[in-house]
């Protein structure tokens, strides 16, 4: 099962997933970045097929746009640690590891929240 409840993924998502990093690992520094990263995001929660869960998260965007953007400005090396969470997760995807996915997307969630409250 791709993601709980879920059905398989996209085979095209990790080349969109990659497309994305690659355009977000230019747009550092940018209000883009942002954008690039609700992108990437959205394009998980979407492939999962699952109509709910992609309504309930196109509600959180403009807030998760938010606490990115306040997650990058207050620190620095944010940005580059997002990045490297994505780069994971992309890897997780490319190799069909669902449980992985979960795993590290729990975590950069976790992670970026813990920077902004910090």
């Amino acid at each position: 099962m791709w993601l709980r409840g879920c059905g398989a993924p996209d085979p095209a998502l990790p080349a969109t997933l990659n497309e994305l990093l690659e355009q977000q690992s230019k747009a550092v520094g940018t209000e883009r970045f942002t954008e690039l990263d609700a992108a990437f995001h959205t394009a998980i929660v979407e492939a999962a097929g699952n109509s709910l869960l992609s309504s309930f998260y196109s509600g959180l965007r403009d807030r998760q746009m938010r606490l990115i953007a306040t997650a990058v400005r207050t620190v620095d090396e944010k940005a580059s640690e997002i990045l490297d969470q994505h780069r994971e997760i992309v890897r997780a995807v490319e190799n069909g590891q669902a449980e992985r996915v979960r795993e590290l997307l729990s975590d950069h969630l976790r992670h970026v929240y813990e920077g902004i409250v910090e």
